[in-house]
């Protein structure tokens, strides 16, 4: 069964789910291509809810916390959010669902999930991230993002150099990515003025 952005999510982590909504999000530097008009709406998640839930489970698994009770949050421009605390009183390990359009005719849209906590980017894992002739991204390709974010503190803006950063066949869904991750500093402020996390950036 197929998984729409706006429906509810069943699993006790932080993600905000981020609908194509007229270019980069919110907070992000004036981009160099936008978002068609018309290219907003409902997006599907190409994979099914238990997959999708297999793949949270393992990225959070490897932060060894164990999450409780859920809280769900409309950040509006940054999506629906789930948010749920540690059982053991620590900061929570938040995980985000990111889908956005790619403003390509033929290009597929992405989709990918990053763990993080109250300062550092922890893991990436894509979901659904092609690149040309829909080639899924391959270990290289998600490595050469990890390596430019992972462990990173979040405060700090990682700059796109399509020549460097780029994965080959796949630069705009790589900008995507980039922009994204960025982005974070101001989903986890925006959760922090809402009281659902302690203020930390």
């Amino acid at each position: 069964m197929k998984h729409w952005i706006k429906e509810s999510l069943t699993f006790g982590v932080l993600i905000a789910l981020m609908v194509g909504h007229g270019g980069i999000s919110r907070g992000m530097e004036a981009p160099e291509w936008e978002v068609p008009k018309g290219a907003t709406g409902a997006m599907v998640i190409p994979v099914s809810d238990e997959v999708l839930l297999c793949k949270v489970k393992e990225a959070l698994s490897e932060t060894g916390v164990r999450m409780g009770t859920l809280r769900k949050v409309d950040l509006d421009d940054y999506g629906m959010v789930y948010v749920s605390e540690s059982k053991e009183g620590k900061r929570p390990v938040l995980a985000r669902l990111v889908a956005r359009r790619v403003p390509c005719g033929d290009c597929h849209d992405v989709f990918f999930l990053y763990v993080f906590d109250s300062s550092r980017i922890l893991r990436f894992i894509p979901v659904s991230i092609t690149k040309r002739y829909n080639k899924p991204w391959t270990a290289d390709d998600v490595g050469k993002i990890e390596k430019r974010f992972i462990g990173r503190d979040f405060s700090e803006k990682v700059p796109f150099n399509p020549a460097v950063d780029a994965v080959t066949s796949a630069t705009m869904s790589s900008k995507i990515v980039f922009n994204s991750l960025n982005e974070t500093r101001q989903v986890y402020k925006r959760l922090a003025e809402l009281g659902y996390v302690s203020k930390g950036h």
